[in-house]
């Protein structure tokens, strides 16, 4: 995890030449309505300019306490670099320290790759590539040959272009906003006074009710209105904007990364393969995928690389999840337990507001069963207890941090992850089952989806996981991050996701309960109780939604946690 910030001032007109959120507008339940899609591409998605406070830059620190630098260019066009750095691979005792100047190029990265060796650094992998990378398209056949999490920053001074790119998935936050003389490219939000622009969203509570083409049509246009009149917007997942300063305006063009997704083969899939040999498939490509994202860490890498012992000393050899006991993490915690040899440290972080929280009585029986089944494992179930007394001491700044991000439901969801990631665990990276729901159909609303036909079925989850970088990862990143911690998602896995569209029927998804497919695999791998566990939203199953509800609304029945967040 690192901090990223570039201020550019350049006096000159901007031409966008790009939608920001185009790609929302391919929704079948936006696309039925010609009208509105025009009205929509009519609207201009620059941000009104903001008040920059540059004596916030010290806020990135914290998401890379190991190295802050900063350097400052007068030519070709005025700008202010600043990085910090988390640094968690490659040589441990060699910092690469950025931003990465190297003849007439410049690189600011946020992220990990993790199809490369797991002892090279990506730092300087990327920026030997992109140098020799002649065009946009040239950077786009790159990044496809990548399987990593990551925004970054790839600067060619000759050209006077400036390349902004971010993961298929859209894991790391990547923010831009504009002042009167140029613009700013962000980790978060450095503005002297958080906006009060109204934003809603639907509710995250999934009480599986019917819903009408109306709701869809709302929930469908909803991360496209939001950049509306924003002073500061998450740039799109799956991306590659260039920028042309050496005009006489400004101009911003963009294209996709990867088209991963084949829809045109889900109507094609045949009901008599074989369900068995397509699970068994499905947990092999899982168990790469968590592999692929901790054979890179310090501690780890001699054990993958060379079958060395893990060091179990500080920032060395510990993983840590985000424990609810649900099938998601709980699946995560077992693949661990066997990729790891006997006796590793893993810390299973569980947050609730009361002893009765659903997510503490469902931690409390996982952790058992898979203690019971990894005898020789040390899973450490970690349970903090918090009170609303110690949220709203830091809210203030907390809001700053996630902006623009500050709904009820964003600080609430948001606050847990916090919390959870400033636990003094002796690690920097925490696994977290995000996307299992949208990938393996996992809302109860989904069933009703489902009766209305399998296509809508496969774009409803497709839209919901597409929309992540959106409504959860850049928000997710910057509350974690403000610990010095990096989120990391076995579930978000390109392989993945396409084996499961390309292979299972729409019918397989929901058999008899929804994340049919992941109860199967907890099945056989002898998870019989965590394959019984239901699904609850974060925010409810550890009551910080019931009791915030109480204190700002009076009640649940009086909420809207689709409202912003307003200091009491």
């Amino acid at each position: 995890m690192c901090g990223i910030f570039a201020l550019i001032i350049i006096n000159k007109p901007h031409k966008f030449n790009f939608n920001l959120y185009q790609e929302y507008l391919n929704s079948p339940y936006i696309t039925k309505r010609p009208e509105v899609i025009e009205e929509l591409l009519t609207q201009n998605q620059r941000p009104n300019n903001i008040d920059l406070d540059l004596d916030k830059l010290q806020l990135l620190n914290a998401r890379g306490p190991d190295y802050q630098g900063k350097i400052e260019l007068h030519q070709p066009y005025y700008q202010l670099l600043y990085h910090s750095l988390l640094h968690m691979r490659g040589d441990q005792d060699t910092l690469i320290k950025q931003p990465l100047i190297k003849e007439q190029f410049i690189l600011q990265y946020n992220g990990e790759i993790y199809n490369i060796n797991p002892d090279e650094s990506d730092t300087i992998f990327l920026m030997n590539r992109l140098q020799q990378a002649n065009s946009i398209h040239d950077i786009k056949n790159l990044l496809q040959q990548l399987n990593g999490d990551y925004s970054l920053i790839f600067q060619d001074l000759s050209q006077q272009k400036i390349y902004i790119a971010k993961d298929p998935f859209g894991k790391r936050s990547m923010l831009l906003s504009f002042i009167n003389e140029g613009f700013i490219l962000s980790s978060q939000a450095l503005q002297k006074n958080i906006p009060l622009e109204i934003e809603e969203e639907e509710d995250d509570e999934d009480d599986g009710k019917t819903v009408d083409e109306k709701y869809l049509m709302k929930k469908y246009l909803n991360e496209f209105n939001q950049a509306i009149n924003k002073s500061c917007i998450e740039l799109p997942n799956n991306s590659i904007i260039e920028i042309d300063l050496s005009g006489q305006q400004i101009q911003w063009n963009k294209i996709q990364i990867s088209e991963f997704l084949n829809f045109d083969q889900i109507q094609q899939i045949d009901l008599q393969n074989t369900l068995d040999q397509n699970i068994c498939k499905i947990y092999d490509i899982l168990i790469k995928s968590t592999k692929e994202i901790i054979q890179n860490i310090f501690g780890f890498q001699n054990h993958f690389i060379n079958g060395q012992n893990i060091k179990q000393n500080q920032q060395q050899g510990r993983i840590g999840i985000l424990f609810s006991g649900g099938i998601d993490c709980s699946l995560i915690t077992h693949i661990v337990c066997k990729l790891l040899p006997d006796n590793s440290q893993i810390d299973l972080i569980n947050v609730a507001f009361t002893n009765d929280a659903p997510d503490r009585i469902t931690a409390r029986n996982a952790h058992q069963e898979l203690q019971n089944l990894h005898k020789n494992q040390l899973l450490n179930l970690i349970l903090i207890d918090k009170t609303l007394d110690d949220v709203y001491k830091e809210e203030k700044l907390f809001l700053e941090i996630l902006y623009p991000k500050i709904t009820h439901m964003d600080f609430n969801i948001a606050m847990i992850l916090n919390i959870a990631s400033s636990y003094n665990v002796e690690t920097r990276v925490l696994l977290s089952g995000l996307g299992a729901d949208e990938i393996f159909c996992g809302y109860a609303r989904y069933k009703h989806a489902l009766k209305r036909g399998y296509a809508e079925l496969i774009e409803e989850m497709n839209f919901d996981l597409f929309r992540l970088w959106n409504r959860n990862l850049g928000r997710d990143d910057r509350a974690v991050s403000k610990n010095g911690k990096e989120l990391r998602f076995p579930f978000l896995n390109i392989e993945l996701v396409q084996f499961i569209r390309q292979n299972i029927h729409p019918s397989q998804y929901i058999m008899g309960d929804t994340k049919s497919i992941l109860r199967i695999i907890c099945q056989k791998e002898g998870l019989n109780v965590i394959s019984k566990h239901g699904k609850k939203a974060i925010q409810f199953g550890t009551k910080i939604a019931k009791l915030s509800n109480k204190r700002f609304f009076g009640g649940n029945k009086k909420a809207k946690g689709t409202l912003n967040y307003n200091i009491k």
